[in-house]
């Protein structure tokens, strides 16, 4: 590993290398027979994000407002005990980590999003489609679709047909299936153009 921790399971991982064993297991193990943190984690795993396709993403906004508080992303640090077996301040650092993550500028200065701009352009939207079509005699297809409100918006614009695909998951992790959402988009599409 280069270092750099993607995924909770990279942290996982470091977690595993770095603690002693006995903390490691603490932070690791649920009460009893574990049935309950399987189905927390089996649960998550099954919570798909469906993405929206061509929409203007080049301004994002994540602030929400909490008790009174804005917050910079809708992200909250839940109260944990025992934080000081796997550093001698716990909490304390904890809490000084989450401000100093609030504080930090994620937008379009942030490394990810300049290497990010350099393979697509954010502000694409459905208006390109009609842009495209303006540009050539070829047929519009347009593929990512996983969600039913996408699937209309782009035979409203008049694309020719609709690819519905999660890229074979090598795009993005967390959607759902292709096959999942196939049923629902067939029968949204029914009366529509090719699918």
């Amino acid at each position: 590993m280069s270092g750099r921790r993607v995924c909770v399971s990279d942290f996982e991982e470091e977690a595993r290398k770095v603690l002693p064993k006995a903390v490691y297991d603490y932070y690791r193990s649920g009460a009893d027979e574990q049935y309950t943190l399987a189905d927390n984690v089996a649960a998550f795993n099954r919570w798909h994000l469906v993405p929206r396709v061509l929409r203007d993403v080049s301004t994002v906004d994540l602030s929400v407002s909490v008790l009174g508080h804005r917050l910079s992303m809708p992200l909250c640090v839940a109260a944990t005990a025992m934080q000081r077996m796997a550093h001698p301040e716990g909490e304390t650092a904890t809490a000084r980590a989450s401000l100093a993550f609030s504080e930090g500028n994620y937008g379009n200065d942030s490394g990810l999003a300049v290497y990010v701009a350099k393979a697509i352009d954010p502000s694409l939207c459905w208006d390109d489609i009609t842009w495209l079509k303006k540009h050539t005699r070829l047929p519009v297809i347009v593929k990512g679709i996983l969600n039913g409100d996408d699937a209309v918006q782009a035979v409203n614009y008049g694309v020719s047909g609709v690819l519905v695909s999660n890229h074979g998951a090598r795009q993005l992790d967390g959607v759902p299936s292709t096959v999942c959402v196939l049923l629902v988009l067939h029968t949204v599409l029914l009366n529509c153009k090719t699918v």
